[in-house]
């Protein structure tokens, strides 16, 4: 080969290798601050999306357990307006609220008062004053994720990690029963209306919930060490699985209930979240402070995003991901300071991962 020739090919080989990694390339759009933002000293425990594409909902709490839902404005990135929970009403879940998809109702899990609270987001001010809301009691510290099953949203669940129970609460946050988990609940997954998925992050299980008898349907076991949470992805054919010790995420299959694959991810990973297209499932990694991006297609990791520098004391938290897919909201609680009002919300364009 003549060297013109073998330069040429070197060009084209490298442009095309480029092209292939800004293929897969994320880009950090801005981080939004608390006070700029509207929120202030607040710690925000969740953000989820409303079906609109064009609000979130948020929950946050002070130090003196003051907490407030703040409706969200994703085109401008600050407050549209808030209203207050109250003192101990403080959410301490990993999931902090659950809301429809209208974005009509949200559910707080209550962990100091054993409680969860019913929030008409439709008849609240948002000037300020106090959320309209109803209180049930629940099992013991319910410290889990609030599940709703989507779309139907007939039921909401909320683990609670200290009685081994889940309890299930109608829309308008009546009681409906009890069911007895395994070691640990910290979370509710819903798959549709037929299935609930709750993992037990103490003996590595994931319990099956047949919604409709109100009942477990099947255990799945040979889970890796400490399941925290999980995501569904849109199809509803695979449940993933975060292990918080073992520094992996599990896929498993539904209908067979089996664990197919376990996917390698950064260290000490604890959220996760999915756009609705289910391309991409995105993991935060708290001690590392990155995102791993995996493709639920190959089901392997294609994209290790940085969230925060090593040196920083806090770890990142929540995750979520805008309506069109294109957006991937990381929150960073602390700061060098490591206090509330220090806290960094990092939008990162991961539109770019589709080749656009």
């Amino acid at each position: 080969m003549k060297k013109a020739n073998l330069i040429k090919l070197i060009l084209v080989v490298s442009l095309l290798a480029g092209l292939v990694w800004s293929a897969y390339s994320v880009t950090l759009v801005k981080a939004i601050k608390s006070t700029p933002a509207g929120i202030g000293a607040y710690d925000i425990e969740d953000m989820q999306m409303c079906a609109d594409g064009k609000t979130a909902i948020m929950v946050a709490v002070a130090r003196n357990d003051d907490a407030r839902v703040y409706w969200y404005d994703l085109a401008n990135d600050k407050v549209a307006g808030y209203c207050r929970v109250g003192i101990l009403y403080g959410p301490r879940g990993d999931r902090g609220i659950g809301i429809n998809p209208q974005c009509t109702y949200a559910y707080l899990a209550n962990y100091p008062i054993d409680s969860v609270s019913t929030i008409d987001l439709a008849a609240s001010p948002r000037d300020g004053k106090y959320c309209v809301m109803t209180e049930t009691a629940v099992a013991p510290k319910p410290n889990g994720d609030i599940g709703l099953n989507y779309p139907e949203w007939h039921n909401v669940m909320v683990a609670s990690s200290f009685s081994d129970v889940i309890t299930i609460l109608n829309t308008q946050g009546k009681v409906i029963d009890e069911i007895e988990m395994g070691f640990g609940p910290d979370g509710v997954l819903a798959l549709g209306k037929q299935w609930a998925a709750v993992p037990n992050r103490y003996d590595d299980t994931l319990y099956v919930i047949d919604l409709p008898r109100l009942e477990v349907y099947t255990t799945v076991t040979g889970l890796s060490r400490v399941p925290d949470t999980a995501c569904l992805d849109p199809a509803g054919q695979y449940v993933y699985g975060i292990n918080f010790v073992d520094n992996s995420v599990d896929v498993i299959k539904t209908g067979s209930w089996n664990v197919v694959k376990r996917i390698p991810v950064g260290q000490s990973p604890r959220y996760c979240a999915m756009g609705p297209d289910g391309k991409f499932l995105y993991v935060s990694n708290t001690t590392d402070k990155t995102v791993s991006v995996i493709d639920t297609a190959t089901k392997r990791v294609v994209e290790t995003i940085v969230a925060a520098g090593p040196t920083e004391p806090a770890a990142i938290k929540w995750l979520a991901v805008t309506n069109d897919n294109r957006y991937l909201y990381v929150y960073y609680p602390g700061g060098r300071s490591g206090t509330y009002a220090d806290f960094t919300i990092l939008k990162f364009d991961v539109g770019q991962l589709y080749g656009g």
